[in-house]
């Protein structure tokens, strides 16, 4: 709005006396006040009716505006009028006999009506002013930028009555700081819509989003949040550049605008390339959460074909998880988050998959975050112990290495097992200061070990390496510790076969670095689980294989367990590879394995694991029995 639109009307002051123009004059300055210092536009309407009553007493002030769908007048603002008149008045016909509002709305031009049961332009409102004892009213056009009507101020008058000078002045004023504030307003709105737009694909932004959420919520209504997610977009911008990046999203907006129809403006892009949809036809009724994953798996399908950017063509999924807002208990700040939660869900599942938040989820994460900071005190505690278990020789039953194992026993809590706090390891980053606790506590008990045993150790300790946080930082810290400890010839390095089928030349790589710090062997843990490569092996120059105990605890009963150990001990042979059988818990279990030939056997029939303490005296005590025939002749 320009400067000019916003000054006070110029006031016909001949007919006036000094105090009725002064009266005007402080009425505008009072609202273009409240306008200037920021006041709400429905506060400005409502004191600009209770002024306009002030001034013309016997009179209720009224502002209606056209409502765009329908044509019909609604009432805006009339603080002192009863609210059945209200509702009665709301949608309100423009038309000759559609009293002094709609004559104005119909003709353009302002109507003074002095007699509502006596002028044709009531007409159609006769039972509306008896019911209310209505006597007059007198309207005045309320006109956009554009000089365009869109709504009235009116006077209302309880008895038969003309306006005089003042009131039509009155009238006039009104009308004009009516038209000011709503063209104000409609600017505002206007700015706000560019702000609340994102600026690549001009859906609604987060800003946006979270404003109409927190209305859904105000009007109690069911509504759930689907966020979605374009699976490893990342790639397209780091291949192609932001540009042609920007290009495909465009592309993703046009097309879920296509599938929302009706329901765009529910529609937001959140933020990169995450997008979100508030639907509001959520219920705990299995049919509507039904509908609802089906629009979700919607937004999955209409992505399916192809897109194509300059001569380029792009595939895309997207996994998109959902949040309802009964679970939300009106925060948008919980919707958003249980949303974003259930999305990383679908993604550990494999991406592309749809799926609803699940109100347990929330207790795992606060139980992950108290470990968490657990687990950060036990670690600046040195807390956490490493208990070793024994592999054995399957010719005579004599340890040739020990597996080191962490363990961490909580002053208030006792033994926590590794699978609970490991996964919150890794998830945190803090496997890394796991990592590098056990392999210091492992090299400071093979230094005692070589004292008792007066020289050098009759077997090695093999240590895990997680495959979450394989970084170079980590392995040149790792490396640091190996070299300055002079005893990695009696370390052996454990990997996942996970961590083996990255398979990128940076893992290879930093794997070696490691074998070239000195340790004695490198093993590949859990072999079996996973879809295992001789290249792989060659690639990371593996020396030992170790088979899962997975597939030990079924061998005697499960002909295809049995069928991939006698494979496994195959390939250790024809690749010169050592091959340990993990998990032997039976003499069963001990027997089949050696009669497939596996060399080494782990597990509780020898021994569980130990504290480092006890490992000297069961060596020793081992020894000094002598041989044992561990596999049946």
């Amino acid at each position: 709005m320009s400067d000019t639109c916003i000054q006070p009307l110029n006031i016909a002051r001949t007919q006036l006396s000094v105090e009725q123009v002064n009266d005007l004059l402080e009425w505008q300055e009072a609202v273009l006040q409240g306008m200037a210092e920021g006041e709400a536009p429905q506060v400005l309407l409502d004191r600009l009716c209770q002024a306009a009553e002030a001034l013309v007493p016997n009179a209720l002030a009224s502002i209606m505006l056209v409502n765009r769908d329908d044509g019909c007048l609604y009432v805006c603002a009339a603080p002192s009028a009863p609210e059945d008149a209200v509702e009665a008045l709301s949608g309100l016909k423009p038309g000759p006999g559609g009293g002094s509002c709609g004559n104005v709305i119909w003709s353009g031009q302002h109507q003074i009506v002095t007699s509502t049961l006596e002028d044709p332009r009531w007409a159609d409102l006769r039972d509306m002013a008896v019911r209310f004892n209505l006597g007059a009213c007198w309207s005045f056009p309320v006109k956009n930028r554009e000089g365009k009507v869109i709504g009235t101020f009116a006077l209302t008058s309880f008895e038969k009555r003309e306006p005089d000078d003042f009131q039509t002045n009155v009238l006039q004023v009104g009308a004009y700081l009516a038209s000011v504030i709503l063209a104000l307003e409609a600017q505002h709105k206007q700015l706000q819509e560019l702000v609340e737009r994102h600026p690549i694909t001009g859906l609604r932004n987060r800003q946006r989003m979270e404003r109409d959420a927190a209305e859904l919520f105000a009007s109690e209504a069911q509504f759930a949040c689907l966020y979605i997610d374009l699976d490893h977009f990342k790639e397209v911008n780091d291949a192609f550049g932001h540009v042609v990046g920007d290009a495909v999203l465009k592309q993703v907006a046009a097309r879920f605008k296509q599938l929302t129809g009706v329901q765009e403006d529910n529609l937001y892009h959140f933020g990169g390339d995450t997008f979100i949809h508030l639907s509001q036809i959520c219920s705990t009724a299995d049919d509507s959460m039904g509908a609802i994953k089906g629009l979700a798996t919607d937004f999955i399908q209409v992505l399916k074909t192809p897109f194509t950017v300059e001569g380029a063509e792009f595939n895309l999924s997207a996994s998109v998880g959902i949040s309802c807002s009964s679970e939300a208990q009106g925060s948008v700040i919980d919707l958003i988050r249980m949303a974003d939660t259930a999305l990383a869900k679908a993604k550990e599942k494999g991406r592309g998959l749809v799926q609803f938040y699940e109100s347990h989820w929330q207790q795992e994460k606060e139980e992950k975050l108290r470990l968490d900071a657990k687990l950060r005190q036990a670690l600046a505690g040195h807390r956490l112990d490493v208990h070793y278990q024994p592999i054995v020789d399957s010719s005579n039953g004599l340890p040739v290495a020990f597996e080191a194992l962490v363990r961490w026993n909580d002053s208030e809590e006792g033994m926590i097992p590794p699978f609970k706090f490991i996964p919150v390891a890794e998830s945190s980053g803090l496997i890394r200061e796991v990592d590098l606790e056990v392999l210091r506590m492992v090299v400071e008990d093979i230094r005692q070990w070589q004292q008792a045993f007066g020289g050098d150790l009759p077997f090695t300790v093999a240590i895990n390496l997680s495959a979450i946080e394989l970084s170079a930082d980590h392995v040149d810290r790792l490396t640091e510790v190996i070299r300055s400890s002079g005893v990695a010839h009696r370390l052996e390095l454990e990997i996942t076969e996970s961590l083996m089928m990255q398979d990128t030349e940076e893992s290879v790589k930093l794997i070696r670095q490691i074998k070239a710090a000195g340790i004695a062997k490198l093993a590949i843990d859990d072999f079996g689980t996973g879809y295992s490569s001789m290249g792989y092996l060659k690639r990371f120059k593996v020396d030992k294989l170790k088979i899962d105990q997975s597939l030990v605890r079924d061998i005697d009963h499960d002909p295809s367990d049995r069928a991939i150990a006698r494979a496994i001990v195959a390939l250790g042979k024809a690749l010169d590879l050592t091959v340990v059988a993990e998990g032997v818990e039976t003499e069963t279990h001990q027997g089949l394995l050696c009669k497939e030939g596996v060399p080494l056997l782990q597990g509780y029939l020898f021994a569980r694991p130990m504290p480092g303490e006890d490992v000297v005296g069961w060596v020793k005590e081992r020894r000094r029995n002598g041989p044992m025939h561990v596999c049946p002749i």
